[in-house]
């Protein structure tokens, strides 16, 4: 019911493409998504079993490639309901595990391998979106007991206006000036950076550290002021930050 609200909230002529991890790999998702003529994108279970070209074998066993995405069409995913998927198999070299992203099947014309994989990528920037949100911007516990709906989405609303307002802040030249003197380099590289501060931690230390805080709060009344005339936040910040914080102003 929530995903068909969800298209019908949809604008006309838009097609939404629901991505999820491996929580929502259940064949009976699957096959009603199919039924539906929904586009779906989610993450298998490594241990599921599945068969592909008359060989059966566990959805991890399908052979990946580091950086390079492979399509299996044709898959029975799950062995009771054997429901028919692509599976796009992709390794990046800086996580450990592969992924097993489950698509209809012979969607490859409206969702290529490669289109696939960055979509996924996506979802993973959106799930880390949510972290901040319950634990650098107090969401957490959050509690309210008086017109609960309206309230609710006032807060989040400012959550969103003060989140993307940290994000430009923390993409600016200043914060990577910031960065060299804030930040404690890891030993190692971890996803393929030696970075340890996210863009949202570093705008918050620049907001409270005695070094920074006039020059990030100088920034943000600029961006802001940018917003009000109608411009880009700022050049580096992501297109999307900037038109919510347009919509919201």
């Amino acid at each position: 019911m929530f995903l068909a609200d969800v298209e019908e909230a949809l604008p006309a002529g838009a097609k939404a493409v629901f991505i999820g991890d491996r929580g929502y790999a259940r064949a009976s998702l699957l096959h009603r998504s199919a039924q539906m003529g929904r586009l779906f994108l989610i993450r298998g279970r490594s241990g599921t079993r599945v068969e592909y070209q008359g060989r059966q074998c566990k959805l991890a066993q399908l052979p990946v490639q580091a950086g390079k995405p492979i399509r299996y069409c044709g898959v029975l995913y799950q062995a009771q309901q054997r429901v028919p998927v692509d599976v796009v198999a992709f390794l990046d070299p800086d996580f450990k595990e592969p992924w097993w992203l489950l698509v209809p099947p012979g969607s490859a014309k409206i969702l290529p391998s490669r289109t696939v994989v960055a979509l996924y990528r996506e979802r993973m920037q959106v799930e880390h979106s949510f972290r901040d949100f319950k634990t650098h911007l107090g969401l957490r516990g959050l509690k309210l007991k008086v017109r609960i709906a309206e309230r609710t989405g006032r807060l989040l609303l400012a959550f969103c206006v003060a989140y993307c307002l940290a994000l430009v802040l923390g993409v600016s030249p200043e914060a990577e000036q910031a960065r060299l003197d804030l930040e404690i380099p890891r030993r190692q590289a971890r996803h393929g950076t030696r970075r340890t501060l996210s863009v949202l931690s570093l705008a918050m230390l620049m907001l409270s550290h005695p070094r920074w805080r006039d020059g990030a709060w100088r920034r943000l009344r600029l961006i802001a002021a940018r917003i009000a005339q109608g411009k880009r936040a700022d050049k580096r910040a992501p297109p999307l930050v900037t038109s919510l914080l347009r919509q919201a102003a």
